[in-house]
């Protein structure tokens, strides 16, 4: 006999310099069973690397199988687990499937202004889960929308809901969106002897904050241009405000990315960057001796 009273997603995006996401699901198991057969989470068409399953009450990794569409896993003996048996006589198995996809669903914004993503899942129903962004990101709204689909025979149904943001931490500077779906939704969605798979999308945005990087990028460039002009003309002036502030500010935005910031309006950092960097350069060179 096999139960599975909850499931718990663990996401960690990437988008740069590949795409990528780290998958966690968390999957608790009542059984009696030695050998667990359970549900392969994703399709086959996604790209899954370092697939791991670890046995979270047992402290150890487990041995698995591939039967079609589900996992054959050896729990070995029951009696290893930590874990007390309920009133059925079921033991209580976490299970940690670890593994990350290289094809994550990510559309990234054309402006580079974040992204939108999503992923699905076969053979589980969603309880709450946890999204880490890259840093300098963070989740539009606080808000995740969670669809599950259900076929019962010739019967499907389609269950939709948007999730707010339960609680949110900051981690190694990376934001980490922690939520629970709603009690009355799980309630509704049962799905024993029926096919079942959710979907949670959510839309990245950067964090207002550093908004500011490229618009005073932008604003130094106009500067050295009009400098760049000036010196052309032979009427530049050594001014060492101005060099300090240039850069100072290159010092902060090649820091940031340097960190793995993911700042907006990246393409206009970039040429202002280089651009600020060639005309620093020149004045370095040709001011001081037309002084």
């Amino acid at each position: 006999m096999i139960t599975v009273p909850r499931t718990w997603l663990s996401l960690e995006d990437q988008i740069r310099p590949t795409q990528g996401r780290k998958v966690h699901l968390i999957v608790d198991v009542l059984t009696n069973e030695n050998v667990l057969k359970i549900p392969f989470p994703m399709e086959k068409r996604v790209k899954i690397l370092k697939l791991v399953i670890n046995g979270v009450n047992l402290g150890r990794e487990l041995t698995y199988t591939e039967d079609k569409n589900s996992f054959l896993i050896d729990l070995g003996d029951l009696e290893n687990w930590t874990s007390t048996k309920n009133s059925s006589g079921l033991t209580h198995a976490k299970l940690d499937f670890n593994f990350i996809t290289t094809d994550p669903n990510v559309k990234l914004s054309h402006m580079d202004l974040g992204y939108e993503t999503f992923i699905e899942v076969d053979g589980y129903k969603l309880d709450g889960g946890s999204f880490t962004l890259p840093r300098g990101l963070e989740i539009s709204k606080g808000h995740v929308e969670i669809e599950t689909f259900l076929k019962c025979g010739k019967i499907e149904k389609k269950f939709k809901q948007t999730v707010k943001s339960d609680y949110v931490e900051v981690n190694e500077k990376r934001r980490s969106y922690k939520f629970l779906v709603k009690t009355e939704f799980k309630d509704i969605v049962n799905y024993e002897k029926c096919e079942i798979k959710f979907r949670v999308s959510y839309r990245v945005v950067n964090e207002r904050k550093y908004f500011i990087i490229p618009l005073v990028s932008f604003a130094l460039l106009i500067v050295a241009i009009t400098r760049f002009n000036a010196l052309l003309s032979g009427s530049g002036e050594f001014n060492i405000e101005y060099l300090a502030a240039a850069v100072a500010i290159l010092g902060i935005t090649l820091n940031f990315m340097n960190e793995g910031y993911e700042l907006p309006l990246r393409k206009l950092i970039f040429i202002s960057v280089l651009l600020l960097i060639v005309e620093v350069s020149l004045e370095l060179i040709l001011l001081p001796y037309g002084n």
